[in-house]
């Protein structure tokens, strides 16, 4: 990818590991890569919120600097689930570990599709994330530099 162009990634088994597309835009050249998503994370530590969904992280075959773009990752949770949880979709936060601890990154819902919620987060480049739900509201939630 050159400076200034986007790529959308689409990804299968959405009901497993809650992704459901990354979209990724370069602010410096990218090369070519393949991107796997774990399902296992090595921080030392989960985020301190109620109810916490998914956990995952991104594995490139040739490794980009996480200044070098920027992810908008879409994620989805089952409706069933939010609601047994007894959380809003206001309350939905994607986290990710930089710098020895969990931060929030602005998210938003998107849509409604096959019993999902399906959620938008922007962030720099790419963590161990989580998705998770708690008693704090996202919505307006600054963006993290």
């Amino acid at each position: 990818l050159r400076p200034g162009q986007e790529t959308n990634l689409k990804f299968n088994k959405a009901d497993v590991h809650g992704i459901e597309n990354v979209v990724i835009t370069a602010f410096n050249p990218l090369l070519p890569n393949a991107i796997i998503i774990h399902q296992e994370i090595s921080t030392p530590t989960l985020p301190k919120v109620e109810s916490l969904y998914k956990v995952f992280d991104f594995q490139t075959t040739f490794p980009w600097k996480n200044e070098d773009f920027w992810a908008t990752i879409y994620f989805s949770m089952p409706q069933t689930w939010l609601k047994e949880s007894q959380h809003t979709i206001d309350q939905v936060a994607l986290f990710r570990y930089e710098n020895n601890e969990w931060q929030p990154t602005p998210t938003e819902w998107v849509r409604d599709e096959r019993g999902r919620h399906v959620f938008r987060a922007t962030t720099r480049g790419f963590f161990p994330y989580v998705s998770a739900a708690c008693s704090h509201t996202w919505r307006g939630y600054a963006l993290i530099k």
